[in-house]
């Protein structure tokens, strides 16, 4: 008879993904859904590069973007900014026992050449004494042209494939990253890069 190993075996993977030129319209048209549910937007907010913002970089002559779950060395030609996580997520009042659940979230929104940037407030669990509701709080990015959707939604961090909280958002691991660029091309296309790295638990049965 199979003996089944009770133990859990995690397996971080860290992969970049290049998408091709000619998937980006069938990108914008699957995920054209999502500008469907974003609600008017916030001028954009700049906190410090404590390790707990968003680090957004822009070269708006060349419609290039850049974002991380974490600071990054400005590169030449690139205007750096700071996102504060903690200004995308709101509070509600304390209850009669002390606690305090978040209520809702707020977007950001910046222009990037002919981009338009939306950063908008993530978290797992509304009840910080719920599952993962101690954990940070993170930010889901949306990039469009116009009115037209080009990528996302992106949850920036680092993901757990096979947890639903991870998925309320984005779809773990393939809409988590903890590294996004995207750079306009020839003939209007847009070359993407992310970066993405997430852990797998599984049982195996000897």
């Amino acid at each position: 008879m199979a003996y089944r190993n009770p133990r859990s075996v995690m397996y971080p993977h860290r992969l970049a993904l290049r998408m091709p030129r000619g998937c980006l319209g069938l990108l914008a048209c699957v995920l054209a859904r999502v500008s469907l549910a974003t609600p008017a937007d916030a001028p954009i907010a700049e906190g410090e590069a404590d390790g707990s913002g968003i680090a957004f970089h822009c070269a708006p002559e060349r419609s290039s973007v850049i974002l991380a779950d974490q600071p990054q060395h400005p590169r030449r030609g690139y205007e750096a900014r700071v996102v504060d996580l903690g200004s995308l997520v709101v509070y509600g009042k304390a209850d009669s026992r002390g606690e305090v659940l978040r209520v809702g979230t707020k977007a950001l929104t910046s222009e990037c050449g002919a981009l338009t940037v939306v950063i908008r407030g993530a978290f797992y669990n509304a009840n910080p004494q719920g599952e993962l509701g101690a954990a940070e709080d993170y930010a889901v990015v949306t990039i469009r042209q116009q009115d037209r959707v080009l990528l996302g939604p992106i949850a920036l961090g680092t993901c757990s494939k096979g947890t639903p909280r991870y998925d309320t958002h984005a779809k773990c691991p393939e809409e988590w990253a903890t590294h996004v660029e995207m750079h306009a091309g020839q003939n209007g296309a847009y070359s993407v890069q992310l970066q993405h790295d997430y852990h797998e638990w599984m049982t195996v049965t000897p």
